[in-house]
């Protein structure tokens, strides 16, 4: 049967044979997951009770003969997994490990996978990455500040979102880049865009329990995603705004608030596109 030890003690076989100690490495595992069970080459498990890997020796009695050819870890406080991809994503941990392994500009981490629910503002100062939210919730909103930090945000999974009550859920300063592709973002505004900074939102739903949905002030550009709310205009717009094959649900009186810049609504279809100006006059 299964062997479970908190110790690593040397089992007999029934005529009182020693098992032969084999050596396991994972090499992929650097974050001291708790290790809950081996699968064997020769078909059978091994239960393991509170032993931890942290990429050093991870000594075993097995029979001779038989190899590990599987493992299970306990993945229950893993808040984040990253790595180069979406299909290689092998390193686990705490979400602000893997925010801190994107800032280190090797290029090796180019993708974030939530596994927990998070609650604290998130707030990288560089590198260029995936975040995938997967059907988890970051509450406290997402802050990119500086020229050197862009960042594209997924939801793998469905149901994924970021909130904050009293900021918008998104914000950009310093030159900063976002592009949302998927995912639920609410806040005080869902998405700001300073000056110097620029969004891109193909998709996701954005929302607000204030006056705008997205406020402008550099470069945005939507081509799909659905915004919703506001309690007096979608998008605030300033700096270069080009909107196109959006969906407005409980759209208020002023869809589209212009304050200056360039706006294209060349490819809006929508009916219904309410644009006022600075002086809060209709002009189309």
């Amino acid at each position: 049967g299964s062997i479970f030890a908190s110790t690593i003690t040397e089992p007999k076989n029934a005529a009182g044979v020693a098992l032969i100690q084999n050596y396991y490495h994972d090499p992929y595992n650097s974050s001291s997951l708790p290790v809950r069970a081996l699968t064997l080459s020769d078909g059978s498990s091994y239960g393991i009770k509170d032993v931890k890997s942290d990429n050093s020796a991870l000594f075993l009695w097995l029979p001779e003969g038989v190899g590990v050819s599987g493992v299970t870890y306990d993945t229950s406080d893993v808040e984040a997994y990253w790595g180069s991809s979406a299909t290689d994503a092998p390193f686990s941990g705490s979400l602000s490990t893997a925010i801190k392994k994107a800032e280190e500009g090797s290029g090796s981490t180019k993708y974030i996978r939530l596994n927990k629910d998070h609650t604290g503002s998130i707030m990288p100062s560089r590198g260029c990455f995936t975040l995938d939210l997967n059907g988890k919730t970051l509450t406290g909103g997402l802050y990119l500040a500086g020229l050197n930090i862009s960042v594209t945000l997924t939801d793998s999974a469905g149901g994924g979102k970021i909130t904050s009550n009293n900021s918008p859920a998104i914000q950009l300063a310093y030159g900063s880049t976002v592009t949302i592709n998927g995912g639920s973002y609410h806040g005080s505004g869902a998405l700001y865009v300073d000056n110097g900074c620029s969004a891109v939102v193909t998709g996701g739903r954005l929302s607000t329990n204030n006056r705008y949905v997205i406020c402008n002030d550099g470069s945005l550009t939507v081509s799909g995603g659905t915004l919703v709310g506001g309690s007096e205009y979608s998008v605030s717009a300033n700096g270069t705004t080009t909107l196109a094959g959006v969906t407005y649900e409980d759209t208020p009186d002023c869809t589209i608030y212009y304050r200056g810049g360039a706006l294209d609504l060349s490819d809006v279809s929508n009916a219904g596109i309410f644009l006022k100006n600075a002086t809060g006059k209709t002009v189309s």
